[in-house]
């Protein structure tokens, strides 16, 4: 059996390709290539109806490179907040261009006597919360020298919004600020 490598000789399992040329028990496709279950996972998948075709070993598209995984950041812009304006927090959202699961989390946060208020967040996407409670987490737990800001999420699809929800307490009084900046740094498609 020839194999096309553009792909367009039908479903490609691995018991069919090398099992055609060699016949017997203990010789067939995912066997010689894999750790010796690769034919049972492929029968089982085959008879609960799960596709089984392969991939094409070359670009159907030429001249296009297929697609690549890159580390991006999303940034959310800043948040300023003051007595006269947002006094006990506020939301920032971003909405990314190409699928993209945030995993590094910066949030900084500055501003005149910003350490005397308390700053909790809640992150989402799309309506879903990515925390494992409902409640709010410290967002001064993710600064930018931190050694381990991972916040692994699900992928957020192309125009999907990602909100962080911050609550800053006590409300800011006299001439005091608060501004909140987070980047979150994750995987997509480039």
């Amino acid at each position: 059996m020839a194999y096309d490598l553009l792909g367009n000789d039908g479903p490609i399992v691995g018991d069919d390709i090398m099992g055609e040329m060699l016949e017997g028990d203990d010789i067939m496709g995912d066997d010689i290539m894999g750790d010796g279950r690769g034919r049972n996972r492929m029968m089982a998948a085959r008879a609960a109806g799960i596709p089984t075709r392969r991939p094409a070993l070359i670009n159907r598209l030429p001249g296009v490179s297929p697609p690549a995984i890159g580390r991006l950041p999303l940034g959310f812009g800043s948040l300023s907040c003051s007595a006269g304006t947002n006094p006990s927090g506020g939301s920032l959202t971003a909405r990314p261009q190409v699928p993209w699961r945030g995993a590094k989390l910066i949030i900084g946060i500055v501003g005149t006597n910003a350490g005397n208020y308390g700053v909790a967040m809640r992150p989402s996407i799309g309506n879903r919360p990515v925390l494992a409670g409902a409640g709010t987490i410290d967002a001064r737990a993710f600064p930018s020298d931190g050694i381990n800001n991972d916040l692994i999420s699900e992928s957020a699809s192309v125009g999907i919004d990602v909100t962080f929800d911050f609550v800053i307490t006590p409300n800011i009084t006299g001439g005091d600020t608060v501004i909140i900046q987070p980047t979150w740094i994750g995987d997509a498609t480039v």
